[in-house]
């Protein structure tokens, strides 16, 4: 039987089980989970918060996700705070902090347009977006871009990391197709940035994030109109063979529900 003939809570139960017991998560990381959100609760909320991460998740916009449930951002300008937005002291760069996210367009991605999947914001910001090409001359970009960004904090050299000047050859811009990213902060100073399990960036700051800087809410989707599933954060760094594995494990779920 295929996979997605099965009952949605029988899936859902394997799907957890699979998740504990064949190496999703690798062994010891899945108690450094401090949020999980696969958007199959009635209002949005987290299956797994034990910190009380506080939510601003608008339940009328849950719709379809990479599974069953899932967010759909809509009429937010790109920038404009999000369509999800998690505020704790909690949520800090400060030390170890691993994010992933599953995302996906809703339409075809056009040369001009620009979205936002997530943004760590405090006395100044963390980005990872993708714009540029036709009517946008941001950067000089002829092509739409994809960049990470670390800007106006105090004593941090910016970055401007244009990591693809290509994306839209890179990576499949079409709508409804799931990507995951996943972004690792260690000791306050080096990111990592995976797509789809391969590092595609990594940075060190000039300086270590300090409790000063606030950076303290988390946001994604702004921009075009996109799909969010599958919010994972881990107070701990996943190195490139956990998010490799991570990301293959999803991804065959996946297919198997085709």
């Amino acid at each position: 039987m295929r996979m997605k003939k099965l009952p949605k809570l029988l899936f859902l139960l394997a799907f957890r089980i699979s998740c504990s017991y064949a190496g999703i998560l690798p062994d010891g990381l899945e108690g450094l989970v401090i949020y999980y959100n696969d958007f199959e609760q009635e209002n949005g909320k987290a299956n797994l918060n034990p910190l009380d991460i506080q939510e601003n998740i608008n339940p009328k916009s849950i719709s379809d996700g990479l599974f069953g449930r899932g967010f759909l951002s809509e009429g937010i300008p790109m920038f404009g705070g999000g369509g999800i937005s998690l505020h704790s002291p909690h949520l800090s760069p400060l030390k170890s902090l691993t994010i992933s996210v599953w995302w996906a367009l809703k339409e075809d991605h056009k040369p001009g347009q620009g979205f936002v999947i997530f943004s760590f914001n405090g006395k100044g910001f963390i980005s990872n977006f993708v714009r540029g090409g036709d009517g946008d001359t941001w950067c000089g970009l002829s092509k739409p871009a994809a960049v990470f960004q670390v800007y106006y904090f105090s004593g941090i050299q910016n970055i401007n990391g244009i990591y693809d000047f290509d994306i839209m050859k890179t990576l499949n811009l079409k709508g409804g197709i799931w990507h995951n990213l996943i972004a690792t902060f260690s000791c306050g100073r080096e990111i990592k940035l995976y797509q789809d399990g391969k590092i595609v960036g990594k940075w060190v700051l000039t300086r270590s994030f300090r409790k000063e800087d606030e950076i303290n809410t988390l946001s994604f989707a702004s921009g075009e109109e996109m799909y969010i599933d599958e919010i994972l954060i881990l107070k701990g760094v996943m190195n490139e063979e956990e998010v490799l594995r991570y990301y293959n494990a999803i991804k065959g779920l996946k297919e198997m529900m085709l």
